[in-house]
């Protein structure tokens, strides 16, 4: 029942993934810039967890919080602004239909790093490493395949985004390729991400605050690119 419990779970994180994908995709039709949509976002999910985390951990005892920990989660609001950053920047340049495929690329990336970081043995004599592996390698593929097909719906000028400026020699052909590799690059660093938080979640045991601290550090972060990128702050 757990094991249910979870890929239900999962499941319903992919569902939700589409459709931020698809609204995403519609408030830059209506020029929203990427790095001030990141911020209000952020800002907007700080101030809902504020209360909530408050509320539940007032009658808890917090683990304490040494300069290691707090190292991690500025690595962990890094990463996550990155991530973030990457994923509304790819979607400008492509659709997302491929968004939604090139996250296939995730599983792909987990299992490269956590062989990497020592987090999973790789032992081809069990079925679970040679299941894993052909899934990597297919998703791999598959994702080259969908890069290297050029989709219909591409956004030939998208104004909003100015920290990626596009030239006007640049083909439907060369933005779908760029928003592949944009999104590809989301995926690596979404997986590297994963290997963070597990490391930051065995070590401060608490969820909330992590991910409170999290969007507070993506706002603050997207500041600098928002002012950036935005010339005319009344917009």
């Amino acid at each position: 029942m757990k094991d249910l419990g979870v890929v239900a779970i999962l499941l319903s994180v992919e569902f939700f993934d589409v459709i931020v994908y698809t609204v995403s995709k519609a408030a830059m039709k209506k020029d929203m810039n990427d790095s001030v949509f990141v911020m209000y976002s952020n800002a907007f999910a700080t101030c809902l967890l504020l209360p909530i985390t408050f509320i539940f951990y007032r009658k808890r005892a917090l683990p304490l919080l040494t300069y290691f920990i707090v190292g991690q989660l500025f690595i962990n609001g890094f990463l996550s602004c990155s991530v973030q950053m990457l994923r509304f920047f790819g979607i400008g340049y492509c659709s997302p239909t491929l968004a939604t495929a090139m996250s296939d690329l995730i599983p792909a990336f987990t299992f490269i790093l956590a062989i990497v970081f020592r987090m999973e043995k790789l032992d081809w004599k069990t079925k679970s490493t040679r299941a894993k592996s052909i899934g990597t390698l297919v998703s791999i593929v598959g994702a080259l395949i969908i890069t290297l097909y050029k989709g219909q719906a591409v956004i030939k000028n998208h104004p909003s985004n100015k920290l990626f400026p596009k030239k006007h020699v640049s083909s439907e052909q060369f933005d779908w390729v760029l928003g592949a590799m944009l999104l590809a690059g989301h995926s690596f660093v979404l997986s590297l991400l994963f290997i963070v938080q597990t490391w930051i979640i065995r070590n401060y045991p608490t969820e909330l605050v992590i991910v409170l601290t999290r969007g507070t550090l993506v706002a603050m972060l997207s500041i600098p690119p928002s002012l950036i990128s935005v010339t005319d702050l009344k917009d």
